[in-house]
């Protein structure tokens, strides 16, 4: 896991450095300020990054709302390390994406304790984002099925109602097996099974003609 430490005072640099390699953390990284640490985000991927709250040109917060704008920092956990216990200050800490605080001095066994935390917190997090990921591809690899196979189906549908259903592209007519080419109604009421009805339209229509018809002719005597 790779640990950037955000920090002006060499000697904090180096305390921390130092806790951080004997309990195995290797691979840490000092940026003097947060203007550094931009440099290094261009070559480096970090896992944790502990910053310091008093720094040169901006502080700490704001920093932290800048690292914070980094799509991939996003989710990244950062430590603010700080010799000011303010209720209020840590509220804006936390509100810019502090994920947590050490108040200095720095205690070791708190220190190592809260960094493992932050680092498995990373790791549930970098899991949790390939889970996601690989939901998401698979979805869209059986939509994508889903579609293609809708597709086959409607082309396949329409193949075989040309091939088995010959139908005149000027008036509309079917042809039948006999040769004879028949309307629509004539084919389906003569050669399938299909039950002709009327729509809810066509019934109205129908009725009233009929009744038209009736009044027409008169009462039988």
């Amino acid at each position: 896991m790779c640990i950037l430490i955000i920090d002006d005072s060499k000697s904090d640099q180096k305390l921390l450095q130092l806790i951080l390699r004997r309990h195995g953390m290797e691979d840490t990284h000092i940026a003097d300020s947060p203007a550094d640490a931009q440099d290094l985000f261009d070559t480096h991927v970090f896992d944790l990054i502990l910053i310091d709250f008093m720094l040169p040109d901006i502080n700490g917060i704001e920093a932290c709302r800048i690292i914070r704008e980094n799509d991939y920092y996003r989710d990244v956990p950062i430590i603010m390390i700080t010799a000011n216990d303010d209720d209020e200050v840590l509220q804006l800490a936390f509100d810019a994406g502090v994920t947590d605080y050490l108040l200095k001095p720095v205690k070791r066994v708190e220190f190592i304790a809260r960094v493992k935390f932050a680092l498995r917190l990373k790791t549930e997090i970098d899991a949790r984002k390939a889970h996601e990921k690989e939901l998401q591809e698979h979805t869209e690899f059986f939509l994508q099925a889903a579609r293609e196979a809708d597709q086959k189906a409607k082309s396949l549908e329409r193949t075989a109602l040309q091939d088995l259903v010959p139908v005149c592209k000027s008036c509309g007519t079917i042809r039948h097996q006999n040769g004879q080419w028949v309307t629509v109604k004539d084919f389906l009421r003569h050669f399938t099974k299909v039950n002709l009805s009327y729509c809810p339209d066509c019934h109205h229509n129908v009725v009233g003609t009929i009744a038209t018809g009736v009044a027409a002719t008169g009462a039988p005597e």
